[in-house]
């Protein structure tokens, strides 16, 4: 059954979760913003089932998505030749998915990992240790400097 007509927010909720993941926009507010809706109207015409079927035509047209994909979930997602953004469609989802990388953490944080495999004698292989320096880096973020209560567990955890 196609969902271009819905008929309960289930049916809705899985058209917008396939513009969310093909364009990798985080939330049904930036998938509202490039419709030209708020996340306020958005939620409405979910609770009614209402589709803003135009808009999201439009959208798929813009950007090269299949209709098919986003109201019946038939494969493939894109035309071919991909995602694209045609003149004078919305700008794509503007804000930061992550914020931006703090170079000097980051540094900090791939010297504690390598003092403290020196001094601990341990070795780890290039996959792994990267995968430790990017773990005490997310657990550093909030403080905005290296978490040493993290790196020991980190530690163990890397070398099990």
């Amino acid at each position: 059954m196609s969902t271009r007509n819905a008929t309960s927010p289930a049916d809705f909720q899985q058209v917008i979760d396939r513009l969310k993941e093909v364009l990798a926009l985080p939330t049904n507010k930036a998938v509202a913003e490039l419709l030209g809706l708020t996340a306020s109207n958005l939620g409405e015409r979910k609770n009614r089932a209402a589709l803003p079927v135009e808009q999201i035509e439009q959208l798929c047209r813009q950007r090269g998505i299949r209709l098919e994909w986003v109201f019946d979930g038939l494969q493939p997602a894109l035309e071919s030749g991909g995602l694209r953004v045609e003149e004078g469609a919305p700008p794509a989802y503007s804000r930061p998915l992550a914020p931006p990388l703090d170079r000097d953490l980051m540094s900090a944080c791939i010297e504690a990992v390598e003092v403290a495999l020196e001094l601990g004698g341990q070795r780890l292989p290039a996959d792994r240790r990267a995968r430790l320096v990017g773990a005490l880096y997310e657990f550093s973020l909030p403080q905005g400097q290296v978490n040493r209560k993290a790196l020991p567990i980190l530690l163990s955890l890397a070398d099990g």
